[in-house]
């Protein structure tokens, strides 16, 4: 059984006509079901990544068979390689070049992610779960950035907010790590941790860099206009869940015995989406630089937490990642 959670998409998101919206991990899971929801608010199109294109041309086609006339193009991506990120963002800004008024981009979904696999490396030789769901992450962001920028300076779009938003997904695992985010450098081999236990603290630090990269990439962006807020989607059973060992999914269905549907997993990310900004720093809306969970409330745990919201670390974590990104962010 799921828990209850009240949300409706197709009434609490509003027309999102003219606007473009990028989705990464797309294929699959929450990820999968964002791409269904946000096409039928009426986008001029959806972009997703993935690394299956069977899993996506299924996707597509399964939006299509729903009427949905959406223009939808999967970008095969792998996030652990900085290479795959950085030839998946020029196909993108390439696409952007060629369409009228130079393209833009307006919401930006940073959705994928792996989670507790056996420790490993990446090609480039950080430990995996790091390099997929944090530096993989981070080099898209920056080299979207300028036309996430030039898309807050344009005109409204008839009928629409001119809002640009980025939403970064974490997990209140971030707030269970051992300790605070001092040594990112440990994070490259060869001092990788593992162990049952060291395998659960990877994934918890990489969820903490999620959430320290988006606390200063809110604080840093404010000014040209841009939104980023970090979400929570609830425990939800998808892969994620079900590709664990017997012992992690024992223990996660154990402490969670309602688990979301991979639809109300989306919920909060989608809330994020269609939800106005608030005035000031109230509740009634979206609020650069908070946390979000299902549905649309703010999380307390990693709002407060005493290691997440370290803003020293969080601006010394984005700063040594521009650093490990200087050469990919060449043309």
């Amino acid at each position: 059984m799921s828990p209850k959670l009240v949300f409706d998409p197709e009434t609490q998101i509003p027309l999102l006509t003219g606007k473009k919206v990028f989705v990464t991990g797309g294929t699959a899971g929450i990820g999968a079901e964002t791409v269904r929801a946000l096409a039928k608010r009426k986008p001029a199109a959806v972009y997703f990544t993935g690394r299956s294109e069977s899993s996506a041309e299924k996707l597509m086609e399964k939006i299509r068979k729903d009427g949905c006339d959406t223009p939808l193009h999967f970008i095969k991506l792998e996030l652990s390689s900085l290479a795959s990120v950085k030839d998946g963002a020029k196909k993108f800004l390439d696409i952007q070049k060629d369409s009228p008024g130079g393209g833009r981009l307006d919401i930006l979904i940073c959705n994928a992610g792996i989670m507790n696999i056996p420790a490993s490396t990446s090609v480039d030789g950080y430990e995996l779960e790091w390099a997929t769901n944090h530096m993989g992450h981070a080099l898209l962001i920056q080299l979207f950035l300028p036309l996430l920028r030039s898309t807050v300076s344009r005109p409204p779009i008839p009928g629409t907010e001119s809002d640009v938003r980025i939403i970064i997904l974490s997990s209140l695992a971030a707030a269970m790590t051992f300790g605070p985010m001092a040594t990112f450098e440990t994070r490259k081999e060869p001092n990788i941790a593992t162990g049952f236990m060291s395998q659960k603290q990877n994934y918890m630090y990489s969820k903490l860099a999620n959430l320290y990269y988006a606390n200063e990439l809110a604080r840093r962006e404010a000014g040209n206009g841009i939104l980023t807020v970090t979400v929570h989607p609830g425990v939800v059973g998808t892969g994620l869940v079900e590709n664990q060992g017997f012992l992690s999914r024992m223990v996660i269905k154990v402490t969670n015995p309602t688990l979301l549907t991979p639809e109300q997993g989306a919920w909060s990310q989608l809330w994020c989406v269609g939800t106005p900004r608030a005035n000031g720093d109230g509740e009634q809306g979206v609020v650069n630089g908070k946390v979000y969970e299902p549905v649309g409330k703010v999380l307390a745990a990693l709002t407060k937490g005493k290691y997440c919201k370290d803003a020293d670390a969080a601006k010394k974590l984005y700063e040594w990642t521009d650093k490990e990104l200087e050469g990919w962010l060449k043309d």
